[in-house]
């Protein structure tokens, strides 16, 4: 049995001995639950690290799993702590204990009688650990499906009563699949006719499909019925019913009716020959526990019954069989259930799989596309989002297909446009191999504004006009980007909390001259109240007011709880405006807001208020009807304490600020809150405005109670004007910008650096603006309002929109940090210098005039400050107020100095415009910049399109799949033949008759084997591509063999794999090549067996050994042989080298021939870098490749492709090149090189699209060039060592100098900071730098590998291990093993009487342990041998491992010494103690060590030998011997 095998076998025994030791009336699930929790995060995260920590994520993984598999009325509580403590006992799982927490770990073992709390654990337990055994097991594919299988075998053996998973084909739910069975059974068993669960019944009319619980079909009627489980009270009302005494919920019957109508509809055309068919709608409440009032009688003839439990549904069915004459003959009531049962369902959607996502569950689908709920794999951004699934349907595929591209995609156009806003819902495209168009977007489970209308009475009137300001807000943002959404409705606007996020902008009008808006036909638009009547009249001349009168209609239902019509069109038989009945249901609202909703709702677009702003202003007009009873205004002279009213000064949306006097005369502001506002919400503006004593922050005196209970602050009172008053009156001096600006970077200095207990907690304002900023005697500035202050968090949207800096939103999240206060600052600065906000220069492009007479520092400092991406702009108040000073350097007659002849405008580096900012000349040259563009008469090169192509950055990753591969003739400029095509070639055309099963990964190159294969059969060149796709299956003739080529197994039905494989079984048939992925494998071959001889374990075991070989397997079934093949296990970075280097050969870059190419285009500088570089960047790119490979990492051919592509191109097309060269803030030819983009980066910032590669994640992962290397720092950051660094390329030795001196602060280059200019250097150095001896230092740091290096130098063919350097390092693996096997820290270099000790010692090696009695000893010169040993990977090439072999009686023993281990040890020889030894790593030494004194020969008879740890940590030996009765005790 091979090693995988051995190790399987031994984990499943162990599942089945928890199944066997547990009692069946006390058996607990706990174990099964917690272990499959475990499984399905390996199943989620392919690098899932061995490490579980007892937190909020890993307890709600296992609430999760619980309540999936754990049935509802269990008498089991789900406390993750029993298991995670218990699983020890069964040397499934290990803990990790607290170094300080040893001893209270043992006390709390001895003195807790094994019942050990979470507080318990959470004190002593670092993590917990699985054994190696199953920690192999879970990171297989085909054994952690096994492993899953039989955990749920042994849950269902607890709960077989009462738990029903579920599947493809039935129920979610096992409540509701226990109903369907109990009246499937009573309808046959009464013979009342044919059930149907779960069928879709198409509505034409809003092309979508419904799902009906059960549809019963008997000869006297249809009865379409809805299932419940609502537990409780329920209370059955018109409309809608009572849950509780509290919730209400929409009657069934209305949607169900629905169905019944539909279903009415299609057998009516089906069979118009039957006469007077009955379709009823019957909801049934399946939850025994309820308790129902208004339940229908058995014997009712009222249409929508309402039964309780299924017993009274077939009580029901049997008085209408009584009741009602027959309209269906037997053979037409099975007529009619046949017919329903091969309706068109909707596309087999459970089988999709998008990179990155798990499908959770499916809301419903188009004859177009399908909604579902899914959840991020990604654990550290684990959240809900909604996937919307766009392909073409029938009528389009036979149309122009860019009418289906534009409608797919004008949601996600429309958002783009946009950028971050908290009332848009934020949309992006879901790479996937299906060839449809995927959107992506965040997901709330509070529904739609649809769904809170529906559960709600009218909105109070403030609730109502809060959510119609985000809506409008909203609207304001699309609109001015020229997008009209048409279709808004309370369907289309997603609620978190109140907050609306508008969505679905499929119909959305967007005005561009270059692409035409999908409109559709008006005459297949649904009739809705909610869309503008000249929408339905097919008018292009759309404006903002279409969607207002949307507006209009939605708060007339908020605040009504009814339309105001039917459809839109209705309104123009009425005179164009509402009817009078509706104008009377507006009677009890304030006037303005009665006012303003006849006006949005009008039929003459010209009628409406013109844009969202009117409507807004609007709304604030006569908002002090609509203020509470708790908001009284206080008069002046009123008083309170020590405190009188002098004068109000304004109210605002919680509170209201007074001038008062207080104690000694002192004069003072008082802010007085609402009633309502939260005491803590208070507290917490108070402590913030009192945490920092500085002259420019209002100082909080003392909050108190109002005689009416309100509570208020008393501030003191700063006389002043806010800078909102200033601005636009008289542009400030110089001097006084300079003191107010510096004077408040002081004040936020102090705030983000404030200290308490923990260290640095800083202080954030988070609503930093004009209006917050007063200017008192002497123009001293004073920041007030701390409302929203917080520490550094991130939570739902506050402050003011334009002083938010955009990249710091997230739908309705905000990050709050230190770069938003600086942000706010600066427009806030700019807004006051320059009397406009930063965005009004960028929609004023004729307004010429902005920062004339200012100077060019200053508006490069403003740029820094106001810059998009936080890394770019000023880190701290302390920076940007240096920034500042070095800016107004110099005398008063400098600091006025003014560029009078020309203006200058800062627009662009702003706000993306086209003006350009005249600099001044740098003292150093600056980093060179993009600036292409192709000759004319030059086409662009048609190989970086396709390299385009192999990668998912973008949407145009057509060829990331071998099959579009296959007819691409510029597929042959990369295509490396597979070593592995020539034995599959040589078996097949073999004298004995074999079959190959050829298995992997997606993407690693089967079915690019495959069509080598086919081609050399049929003798065509393997460099050409071929003219058509490749068919389920190719049958191919040649004079030697006959040859079936099925290129995927899994295209094929289960019958269907059948018949293929006894086709396979026959001794008279063809030759087979099998291409499928292992489970369909596995699935295939079990089943033959089931259907055989009904055992399936032996040719399972079969299957498992066969695909855990790293070469061809042999495997005989049933008389047929087999070679079995899983190119998963292959190493196959031999053939990506082969890849990369076709992808950088010269003549595919031959096109790139003019000198603006050879020059100028980041591309091909790439190439010119690379080429030049070639052995140097090739090795050092498959170094850390290899890096990955050893520590588990392994990428498919698929994924490295993708990556050599991506880092040669960013994504880029020429159009692309030519756009940034256009821009008048041009990139860096650095952002684009190869060795930054290898990390998913540009060296100043994240390339987020190209995160959906996994070579980018896995990479940035691993955590390469973060660390600097100590012994290289002093030497890359010193100016006099700048000429000792060369590379290959003038271009990016130029660019390396100058990079190095802004990272050593020689020089200074707006354009990037200090610690990026370090980082790229790194880099640079890495990738491009010829090494001397000196430099391995620097190599095994950038890897965060100590044997990386050592790793590479035993590969060469002739090397051979000296015996120094053997000995040195097998004194260093030595001296770890005698650490992990006493558990206890040896001093370095202390391993040095050659014998290596196996102990009696604690399992838990936290323990001190000074004296061990020896069980066996061993010579390390005499016993073991240190070899280096070759191995064939497959693929052509050779691997070399290190391993450590017996001698003598021990010779039958191995250990192979893996990258990560090797690691550790030299680690530990350099004298490093925080890392800790990889947990599977320490299992397999455990077997090891026995395996050792299972071996060992020693006799345990008079002597006993014990080591005991001296005070230096080292060994004292002593024999202790029984002699005349006497004990005698030497050193040894």
């Amino acid at each position: 049995m091979s090693p995988l095998g051995e190790i399987l076998e031994n984990v499943f025994d162990k599942i089945n001995s928890l199944r066997i030791r547990s009692d069946r009336e006390s058996a607990s699930p706990h174990k099964y639950i917690l272990l499959l929790t475990f499984a399905r995060l390996y199943e989620k995260n392919q690098s899932q690290q061995n490490r579980f920590y007892l937190n909020d994520e890993l307890e709600n993984a296992f609430l999760d799993t619980w309540n999936k598999y754990v049935p509802f009325d269990s008498k089991s509580t789900p406390l993750i702590e029993y298991p995670f403590y218990h699983l020890q006992r069964d040397d499934i799982l290990f803990l990790k204990i607290k170094d300080e927490k040893t001893l209270t770990f043992k006390t709390y073992i001895e003195s807790s009688r094994n019942r050990f709390t979470k507080r318990k654990l959470l004190e002593t337990v670092e993590y917990a650990y699985l054994s190696e055994e199953f920690d192999t097991c879970l990171r297989n594919t085909l054994s952690r499906e096994k492993f899953i299988s039989s955990l749920i075998n042994g849950i269902l053996e607890i709960f077989k009563d009462k738990i029903l998973l579920s599947d493809n084909n039935h129920s979610l739910f096992a409540h509701e699949e226990k109903a369907i069975q109990e009246i499937k059974n009573s309808i046959e068993r009464h013979g009342l006719g044919y059930i149907i669960p779960n069928l879709f019944i198409h509505d034409a009319q809003t092309n979508r499909y419904l799902e009906s619980d059960i549809v019963i079909v008997c000869r006297f009627g249809i009865y379409v019925t809805e299932l419940k489980h609502w537990t409780g009270n329920i209370q059955i009302r018109p409309n809608t019913w009572l849950l509780n005494n509290s919730i209400f919920r929409k009657d069934p019957h209305i949607l169900n009716s629905t169905k019944a109508k539909i279903l009415r509809g299609i057998l009516e055309r089906k069979f118009p020959y039957i006469s007077d068919l009955y379709i009823e709608s019957v909801v049934v409440l399946t939850n025994p526990d309820a308790v129902v009032e208004g339940e229908s009688l058995l014997t009712t003839s009222i249409h929508n019954p309402t039964l309780h439990g299924t017993d009274r549904l077939i009580g029901y069915l049997k008085a209408q069989r009584a009741l009602k004459n027959e309209a269906m003959s037997q053979s037409q009531c099975k007529l009619a259930t046949d017919f329903l049962v091969s309706l068109t369902q909707p596309k087999h959607t459970l089988g999709l799989q998008f990179p990155g996502y798990e499908v959770v569950k499916y809301l419903y689908q188009h004859t177009d596309r399908i909604e579902m709920v899914a959840r991020s794999s990604d654990v550290r951004h684990q959240r809900l989002c909604r996937l919307r699934v766009f392909f073409p349907s029938a009528n389009e595929a036979l149309k122009d297909q860019g009418v289906f591209r534009e409608r797919a995609t004008a949601t996600i156009n429309a958002v783009a446009k946009v950028g971050d806003h908290p009332n848009i819902l934020k949309v992006w495209h879901v790479p996937n191999d299906y060839g449809y168009i995927v959107e992506g977007s965040d997901w709330s489970e509070y529904g739609t504004l649809r769904e809170m209308l529906q559960q709600s009475n009218p909105l109070d009137v403030e609730r109502a006009v809060g959510i119609i300001r985000g809506i409008l807000e909203g609207l304001r943002a699309i609109h001015a980007k020229d997008v009209i959404h048409r279709e808004l409705c309370p369907e289309n606007i997603l609620m978190v909390e109140d907050i609306p996020r508008l969505t679905n902008f499929d119909f959305s009008y967007q005005l561009e001259e270059d692409r035409h808006t999908v409109i559709p036909d008006p005459d297949e638009l649904k009739r809705s109240p909610y869309i503008a009547p000249e929408v339905y009249h097919g008018g292009s001349s759309l404006k903002e007011a279409t969607d207002l009168f949307s507006v209009g209609v939605i708060l007339f239902e908020m605040l009504t709880h009814s339309k105001p019509f039917g459809c839109s069109l209705d309104l123009e038989e009425i005179g164009g405006s509402l009817s009078f009945d509706a104008i009377q249901r507006l009677n009890n609202l304030p006037g303005h807001l009665s006012k303003l909703i006849q006006g949005l709702v009008q039929s003459d677009i010209n009628k409406r208020p013109k844009n969202a702003e009117e409507v807004l202003s609007k709304l604030s007009v006569g908002a002090s009807a609509i203020v509470s009873c708790s908001s009284n205004q206080l008069v002046a002279g009123e008083t309170y304490k020590l405190y009188e009213i002098r004068n109000f000064i304004k109210k605002g949306i919680e509170a209201q600020l007074y001038e008062a006097k207080g104690p000694r005369g002192c004069e003072v502001v008082i802010k007085l809150f609402n009633i309502e506002v939260p005491l803590q919400r208070i507290m917490n503006e108070f402590d913030m405005a009192r945490a920092v004593r500085h002259p420019a922050i209002v100082w909080a005196d003392i909050y108190f109670r109002w005689s009416d209970d309100r509570t208020f602050i008393a501030f003191e009172k700063v006389n002043g004007p806010s800078l909102r008053s200033l601005i636009g009156k008289e542009k400030p001096s110089l001097d006084l910008f300079q003191s107010v600006a510096v004077t408040l970077l002081d004040a936020l200095d102090e705030m983000h650096n404030f200290k308490d207990n923990d260290g640095v907690n800083p202080i954030l304002h988070n609503d930093i603006k004009p209006e917050n900023i007063l200017l008192a005697e002497g123009s001293r500035p004073v920041l007030i309002d701390f409302g929203i202050s917080s520490h550094p968090q991130v939570s739902l949207y506050g402050g003011t929109q334009g002083y938010v800096a955009p990249d710091l939103l997230d739908g309705t999240d905000r990050n709050y940090c230190i770069s938003g206060d600086l942000y706010a600052l600066g427009v806030t600065l700019y807004e006051w210098f320059f009397g406009r906000m930063p965005q009004q220069d960028k929609s004023d492009k004729e307004n010429t005039s902005i920062g004339a007479g200012s100077p060019p520092k200053l508006i490069s400092w403003f740029r820094r400050a106001l810059d998009k991406d936080a890394a770019s702009r000023f880190q701290s108040a302390e920076e940007m107020r240096d920034a500042l000073l070095k800016t107004f350097k110099g005398s008063k007659g400098e600091k006025e100095k003014c560029v009078q002849s020309r203006d200058v405008s800062i627009s662009r580096g702003l706000m993306g415009e086209e003006q350009a900012v005249e600099m001044p000349p740098e003292e150093e040259p600056g980093l060179e910049r993009v600036c292409f563009k192709l000759e004319e008469g030059q086409p662009p090169n048609p190989f970086v399109r396709y390299l385009n192509s192999l990668h998912s950055r973008d949407a145009s990753s057509e060829n990331a799949i071998a099959e579009s591969q296959a007819l691409n003739a510029l597929f042959s400029h990369i295509h490396v033949p597979h070593p592995i095509t020539e034995k599959i070639t040589e078996i097949l055309l073999g004298t004995t008759r074999r079959h190959v099963i050829l298995t992997g990964h997606a993407g690693d190159g089967k079915s690019t084997i495959g069509l080598e294969v086919y081609k050399k059969m049929k003798g065509e060149p393997l460099d050409k591509p071929i003219s058509r796709h490749l068919k389920r299956r190719e049958d191919v003739n040649n004079d030697q063999i006959q040859l079936a080529l099925i290129k995927d197994l899994s295209e094929w039905s289960k019958d269907e794999r059948q018949a293929l494989l006894e086709e396979m079984l026959r001794q008279d048939g063809p030759r087979f090549l099998l291409i499928t992925n292992t489970g369909t494998l596995l699935d295939t071959f079990r089943e033959n067996a089931q259907r055989s001889n009904g055992e399936t374990r032996a040719i399972e075991n079969l299957i498992l050994k066969a695909i855990s070989e790293e070469d061809f397997h042999d495997l005989q079934f049933n008389g047929s042989d087999f070679a079995v093949i899983n190119i998963a296990l292959m190493d196959n970075l031999h053939i990506a080298e082969q890849i990369f280097e076709r992808m950088i050969c010269e003549d595919r870059w031959s096109a790139c021939k003019g000198k603006e190419c050879r020059t100028m285009c980041p591309i091909y500088r790439n190439i010119t870098v690379i080429k030049g570089n070639e052995p140097i960047v090739r090795d050092r790119l498959f170094m850390a490749y290899r890096r990955m490979y050893e520590y588990g990492t392994r990428l498919t051919l698929r994924q490295l492709t993708a990556h050599f592509a991506y880092m040669i191109t960013s994504g880029l097309e020429y159009d692309d090149i030519v756009d940034l060269s256009s821009r008048a803030e041009k990139p860096l030819m650095t952002e684009f090189m190869f060795f930054n983009r290898f990390f998913g980066d540009n060296g100043k910032k994240d390339d987020y699209p190209a995160f959906q590669l996994r070579a980018v994640r896995e990479i940035r992962h691993q955590g390469f060039g973060e660390l600097p290397c100590p012994t290289w720092e002093r030497r890359l950051w010193l100016k006099t060592r700048g000429q000792s660094f060369r590379i290959n390329a003038d271009q990016c030795e130029v660019e390396l100098d100058r990079l190095r001196l802004i990272g050593a602060r020689f020089t200074y280059d707006e354009a990037i900071l200090n610690a990026q200019a370090r980082k790229q250097v790194r880099r640079m150095l890495y990738f491009l730098h010829r090494f001397d001896h000196d430099g391995d230092a620097f190599v095994r740091n950038f890897l965060r590998s100590s044997a990386i290096l050592d790793c590479i130098k035993w590969q060469a063919p002739s090397y051979r291990l000296a015996l120094l350097e053997k000995n040195a390092l097998k004194r260093k693996i030595f001296h770890v093993l005698q650490e992990q096997f006493t558990g206890v820290r040896l001093p370095e270099g202390s391993q040095s009487d050659r014998t290596l000790y196996v102990t009696l010692s604690r399992r838990k090696h936290e323990v001190r342990q000074s004296a061990q009695v020896v069980l066996a000893r061993f010579d390390s010169e005499r016993d073991f041998d240190l070899e280096l040993e070759t191995k064939d990977t497959g693929t052509g090439n050779r691997r070399v491992i290190l391993v450590l072999k017996g001698r003598g009686a021990i010779e039958n023993i191995r250990l192979d010494l893996t990258l990560p281990f090797l690691d550790y040890v030299m680690m530990r020889n350099q004298g490093e103690v925080g890392e800790m030894l990889q947990a599977a790593f320490v299992d397999r030494l455990e077997r090891f060590k026995a395996q050792l004194l299972k071996a060992s020969r020693r006799s345990f008879g008079e002597d006993i030998m014990l080591v005991r740890l001296k005070t230096n940590h080292t060994f004292r030996r002593q024999v202790y011997v029984v002699h005349d009765n006497y004990l005698e005790v030497s050193d040894a």
